[in-house]
């Protein structure tokens, strides 16, 4: 496998995250298809660290899905904030 840029799965801060808390809240994951720095799935990976609701998408662009993909990107902020709790007033 090459090299990549960024922290290697694996080290000691990946370590910690990955024994992280269970995130409770509405989540969308995305992943960018074409990302040189992850290799893109289908979320199953981590699907277990959400107990809230949960989807997953990949789409056809590259690592920075919110400039590369403006409108998928909105579209997931505003599908997830659709599922969530009213915030408190």
């Amino acid at each position: 496998m090459p090299r990549r840029a960024g922290v290697r799965w694996g080290t000691v801060p990946q370590k910690r995250l990955a024994r992280g808390p269970v995130i409770k809240v509405p989540t969308i994951t995305l992943d960018g298809a074409d990302d040189p720095f992850t290799l893109p799935g289908n979320g199953s990976s981590y699907a277990g660290k959400f107990a809230g609701k949960y989807a997953h998408r990949t789409l056809k662009v590259g690592h920075n899905v919110p400039q590369e993909a403006p409108a998928d990107f909105a579209r997931a902020v505003i599908d997830v904030y659709g599922v969530a709790e009213p915030l408190s007033k």
